[in-house]
């Protein structure tokens, strides 16, 4: 093993400034989406779009009208953190929102630092990838479809509070479920059950293809043993009641879920299976020159979280007038985000082990697919719509 390129504390002073800079850029975003949403720029255009103030105003509805709210998490966190800094509902909504998406890049981090640590003990290399994750796009081609977004979704988004608010339980959940089954010890159990069931209060989407994907890996992986199936039910039992719950309360007499093959999806995209296969060129590039990663439990569970959000995304919509807005491909979304997560980190890991023409094959894809995420997320910080930035040759 190699020593660190950095000496300890400079290495502590790079970690620290970078999420510094991550903070710094989502308050920078969010702050802009809430105070600079909507205006028009000299080109015509509205600047900053995004989910950030219909949930204010939800969460106002919420507070002072006693409206139900299915998934409270974001809305309750920006409450609190308004009722004890005394700032404004607005305000608060900015801090916690970027508080959210450093702690989602933290976790990251120190999940690469585990599964690299014995490989590659090396800050540098932890950051940079740590950096890959959070920012990495969809492969775009430009002269067949410019916009990177739309239709193809992507493993990072920058739009929407609630995804936020669900990846960093829904990473606790993954991380600790698939250590319990292999561990059997009751502290990865209980963080398991705990943060899968607040996953549930910031966004349902990742639940409904979690507890599917878990029971594969138990089935696939032969992890049958009376604890783990116990862990199972309870967590299983908790989640329905609750995903229940949110069931009756989100859909009545003026919303339904409805069968309707491709209606959404048909509408972002111009060809739906081109845009599966741009979403998921690395990870599914990485699969094909090296098909041992799949043995990687978090792999194979996020691969069938994958296949399972492409389903719910294909055959579901809602009824009404939330049928566009394609709430079915969430889970499609997170899914994504642990596929790339995942996948990145074994390739680094693997780096040496893959055939010498594939590995370099697979970084220049990687590097692609990093230079588009970054330049996205630069065009979302510039105020562009994020569902409609496009690359543009010439």
């Amino acid at each position: 093993m190699s020593p660190s390129v950095l000496p300890r504390r400079l290495e502590r002073i790079v970690k620290g400034l970078f999420f510094i800079a991550i903070f710094a850029t989502a308050f920078f975003l969010v702050y802009n989406q809430v105070f600079n949403s909507g205006k028009v720029s000299p080109d015509g255009t509205t600047g900053y779009e995004s989910d950030t103030l219909e949930h204010i105003e939800i969460l106002k509805d919420f507070f002072e009208e006693g409206t139900v709210l299915p998934h409270p998490m974001w809305h309750l966190l920006v409450k609190l953190f308004s009722f004890l800094t005394a700032m404004s509902v607005e305000t608060s909504a900015v801090v916690i929102s970027a508080l959210l998406v450093t702690l989602w890049s933290f976790l990251v981090y120190r999940v690469v630092a585990s599964m690299l640590g014995s490989v590659y003990p090396s800050e540098l290399l932890f950051l940079t990838v740590t950096f890959v994750i959070i920012t990495i796009g969809p492969l775009c081609v430009p002269f067949y479809e410019k916009i990177i977004y739309l239709g193809q979704g992507s493993p990072n988004v920058w739009h929407n509070v609630t995804l936020w608010t669900v990846k960093p339980f829904a990473l606790v959940a993954v991380w600790t479920a698939v250590i319990a089954l292999h561990k059997r010890q009751m502290k990865y159990y209980c963080f398991a059950l705990v943060s899968t069931s607040l996953s549930l209060l910031a966004k349902p989407s990742f639940v409904i293809i979690f507890l599917p994907s878990l029971l594969a890996l138990i089935v696939s992986r032969h992890y049958f043993t009376y604890r783990n199936s116990l862990f199972y039910l309870v967590l299983a039992g908790i989640a329905l009641v609750i995903l229940s719950y949110q069931y009756s309360i989100t859909f009545g007499a003026h919303s339904k879920i409805v069968v309707d093959f491709l209606g959404v999806w048909s509408m972002q995209s111009s060809n739906v299976v081109v845009s599966i296969l741009l979403a998921l060129a690395f990870p599914l590039l990485l699969l094909h020159f090296h098909p041992k990663v799949i043995e990687n439990d978090y792999i194979f569970l996020s691969w069938v979280q994958v296949l399972l959000g492409i389903m719910l995304f294909a055959l579901f919509a809602e009824a009404g007038s939330r049928y566009t807005h394609g709430n079915f491909g969430w889970s499609y979304i997170i899914a994504l985000g642990f596929l790339y997560l995942f996948s990145v980190i074994e390739y680094a890991k693997d780096f040496k082990q893959i055939v010498f023409a594939k590995r370099w094959i697979l970084l220049l894809l990687l590097s692609l697919q990093t230079l588009i995420g970054v330049y996205y997320l630069v065009r979302v910080l510039q105020g562009q719509h994020p569902l409609f930035i496009a690359i543009m040759l010439g």
